[in-house]
């Protein structure tokens, strides 16, 4: 604590306890006035850094999930309910399209709607899981990811659109697949 502020208070203290004291009112209204814009400031200064400590990392992400992809910190979100994942086939958003954290997910279908849910019999399908999906990003970016899950488990597309990165990761575990959007958490 400041010497001045503590001096301050002390004489305060010696004010409030005896009756004939050389402090006169005024002056210890300003001491009073002066510990308050004390306690202001310090309290301006002092709850940024607190919750800094409390938060230290990066922030937390929408779904409270996180993973690393290629040593960066990506947010997640599990829309494995909201893809259709026929196998062989190409995955699609059931709805269009879904936007996490400010990116928004679309499905690009291939020529022949038949092959993103729409029916059309004269159509032919890949071997395997293929997705592709275009990211929109916040500041009006835009840019086109996909895969296929053939012979791996796996298949992780990362934009290379920097702030935020986003992408998609198609997992097969427990004998189904498990679809992931990823965004960088900052």
């Amino acid at each position: 604590m400041d010497v001045e502020v503590e001096s301050l208070l002390l004489r305060i203290y010696l004010v409030s306890q005896a009756s004939d004291s050389e402090i006169s009112p005024r002056t210890a209204h300003k001491a009073v006035l002066v510990i308050a814009f004390a306690i202001v400031v310090g309290l301006a200064l002092f709850i940024p850094y607190s919750v800094g400590l409390l938060n230290t990392g990066t922030p937390s992400c929408a779904s409270g999930r996180q993973t690393m992809v290629g040593g960066e910190d990506f947010c997640l979100r599990d829309v494995t309910d909201d893809f259709a994942l026929p196998n062989p086939g190409f995955g699609y958003i059931l709805n269009g399209s879904i936007v996490y954290m400010g990116v928004k997910f679309t499905t690009v279908c291939p020529q022949r709607p038949s092959q993103c849910g729409a029916s059309d019999s004269n159509t032919t399908t890949p071997l395997a899981l293929a997705v592709e999906i275009t990211l929109s990003f916040p500041d009006g970016a835009q840019q086109t990811i996909g895969g296929v899950v053939g012979d791996s488990n796996q298949f992780t597309a990362i934009s290379t659109q920097v702030d935020p990165r986003a992408g998609v990761e198609i997992r097969y575990q427990s004998q189904t697949y498990v679809v992931l959007l990823l965004v960088q958490s900052a």
